[in-house]
């Protein structure tokens, strides 16, 4: 069972903790082992993301309509990154229950393209005793994720909202879902990961 006394980060050359975590968690029954694990989980991320939201609105210039930090992506991505894969609908449910349709497939695909990139070299940090390597990836990773997602966005803002110039919008994207990503997806991670 993984516990919180189990939270260490350690780059130690030997079997890489993450690897093991990661696969020891993907089971069918670990999920649902403990009563109400997911429904916990659950919970907690949309309350967590309903917060992030509201940050992410107050902190916008008024009346812009502009977002200029999206900290929700990070939350997406942290939780999509460093949990099992039995798992990610959860949060990409989640997400399309309290983002509109357009926006959350936009934000969905930018977590999966998050996800999908960042596990080998997460792995390969803690094999090769490299957190510097780490940092790189992470920062390549975001920024390819967002530009991605962003290409979905715009295209949704320009078309909902029209008049909008799309590499405006998609520019406006990328830096906000980043500059989200790049705070929150590591405390999500520190705190998820062993």
């Amino acid at each position: 069972m993984h516990s919180k006394l189990s939270h260490t980060l350690s780059f130690a050359p030997g079997p890489a903790p993450i690897t093991l975590y990661l696969s020891a968690l993907d089971v069918p029954g670990y999920w649902l082992s403990e009563s109400f694990r997911c429904l916990r989980l659950f919970a907690a991320f949309m309350g967590l993301q309903v917060l992030l939201i509201a940050v992410g609105y107050e902190l916008s210039p008024e009346q812009s309509g502009l977002v200029v930090f999206w900290p929700a992506a990070g939350l997406l991505c942290g939780m999509v990154g460093s949990t099992p894969t039995r798992t990610w609908p959860l949060w990409l449910l989640a997400t399309a229950i309290q983002i509109p349709l357009g926006f959350s497939l936009a934000s969905c695909a930018e977590a999966l393209v998050f996800a999908g990139l960042i596990r080998s070299p997460l792995q390969q940090s803690y094999l090769l005793n490299r957190p510097l390597y780490l940092l790189a990836a992470f920062a390549g990773v975001s920024l390819f994720a967002t530009a991605v997602g962003g290409l979905v966005g715009a295209a949704v803002a320009v078309l909902n909202f029209g008049g909008g110039v799309f590499w405006e919008s998609w520019r406006v994207w990328v830096a906000s879902d980043f500059l989200g990503i790049i705070i929150v997806a590591p405390a999500i991670g520190w705190l998820l990961l062993p």
